[in-house]
């Protein structure tokens, strides 16, 4: 039985809070961390990319902290997935969505129907809220796609699509407690084509409606937070680290009240 050591770094979702995985990286590479394998979801599936292209944690803090700075300046990332999805619940709950559990489906079917009466509302089943553009060009001037390739093993948790309004309200049913999600698929980036490495780490953080999603080898994806949505599984893509041999898994969870143990895990139990 082999007894090398793994140690893999988990860094969770959660739009602009994303620049705390930058003192997280910064943190362990004083300690002396040696990382061998990385997964993200959302803005951290981009912080990732950053981190498995640099030659090491020390370089990736520096980086990270760079293109966060960038973003503090120029509001690129602005949005903040549990300010988002809470808005949308606080909407549905003041249109009574939360009286009667049970019907939350009807409810919803029947809110849909006459938001779609609203002039334009085609266009926001259709369209993105947002252009990805600035995003793709930072990725483009901080991301080494060479170095990216040849760098530490990066997952990446990936939603599969059924359009950004169902995807809202599937959220929304589980943030209520009436249904839950999908779970998300995990894509080792080294894997798939250059060409399409870049496309994935976009579709890990489109946030359903305010970006496009993505064609990732024939099959659409969003934003990978979403997957799992009760608990976490997309969020915060533990399974792929632990499935490919990590003994220690290190997460940087970008939210509070949540904790998560071993026992959820083959041949991992918590003390």
């Amino acid at each position: 039985m082999s007894t090398e050591m793994k140690t893999g770094l988990v860094l969770s979702g959660g739009g602009a809070v994303g620049a705390y995985q930058a003192g997280v990286v910064k943190a362990l590479a004083e300690c002396g961390t040696q990382i061998s394998m990385l997964s993200g979801a959302s803005i951290g599936a981009l912080n990732g990319a950053i981190i498995a292209a640099s030659p090491d944690l020390s370089e990736a803090a520096a980086r990270l902290e760079g293109l966060w700075k960038h973003l503090g300046e120029n509001q690129v990332l602005s949005v903040n997935r549990s300010v988002y999805f809470s808005l949308l619940k606080k909407l549905f709950q003041a249109m009574n969505l939360c009286q009667i559990p049970g019907r939350a489906g009807v409810l919803l079917t029947t809110l849909l129907r006459h938001i779609s009466t609203i002039n334009g509302f085609d266009n926001l089943m259709t369209q993105p809220l947002l252009s990805d553009e600035p995003l793709t060009a930072l990725m483009d001037h901080y991301l080494d796609t060479d170095a990216l390739a040849d760098g530490l093993p990066l997952y990446v948790s990936l939603y599969p699509t059924e359009g950004g309004m169902q995807d809202i309200i599937d959220c929304i049913r589980a943030e209520l407690g009436v249904g839950t999600t999908k779970n998300a698929v995990f894509q080792h980036i080294q894997s798939l084509p250059r060409g399409q490495q870049k496309e994935a780490l976009l579709a890990s953080a489109a946030l359903p409606l305010l970006f496009r999603p993505r064609e990732i080898q024939g099959t659409m994806y969003g934003d990978g937070g979403m997957g799992g949505w009760r608990n976490r599984q997309g969020n915060t893509p533990v399974t792929p680290l632990v499935d490919a041999g990590c003994n220690i898994v290190i997460v940087s969870h970008l939210s509070d009240g949540f904790f998560m143990g071993s026992s959820g895990f083959s041949g991992h139990h918590d003390p």
